[in-house]
């Protein structure tokens, strides 16, 4: 199991990197949702690998520390002028469509790892 999700990460990665960089068609409504619906899952493959928690509490965890930075953008903790990397990192801009993704991404994470935990016979 720990090497699917070491692949899960990768792929994540790869995705949001991708995100990053593109900028041809539609490329500023992929930068928008397309970021936030992988980074959760990168944060949750990451973190079953380094941990080996339960897959639940995993997915509740990162996407309640989701839903917390995002917090922290609606109390403007955060703003656009930000270095980059805070901005990349933490966000400058509370927007619920945010909220949307990291949940669509969770859920999506969590299914996939759940249907390949079952076909190789993995716990959590």
């Amino acid at each position: 199991m720990r090497r699917w999700r070491a692949v899960g990460a990768a792929a994540c990665l790869g995705a949001g990197l991708f995100v990053l960089v593109y900028r041809g068609p539609g490329w500023r409504p992929l930068r928008h949702f397309g970021g936030d619906l992988v980074v959760a899952p990168f944060l949750y493959f990451c973190l079953l690998v380094v941990t080996g928690l339960p897959r639940g509490r995993a997915a509740v965890g990162v996407w309640a520390f989701a839903v917390a930075v995002e917090a922290l953008q609606a109390l403007r903790l955060t703003s656009p002028t930000d270095p980059t990397w805070v901005q990349l990192t933490v966000g400058s801009t509370f927007d619920p469509v945010d909220l949307l993704a990291y949940t669509l991404g969770m859920i999506l994470a969590y299914a996939a790892d759940r249907a390949v935990g079952r076909r190789l016979g993995g716990a959590g």
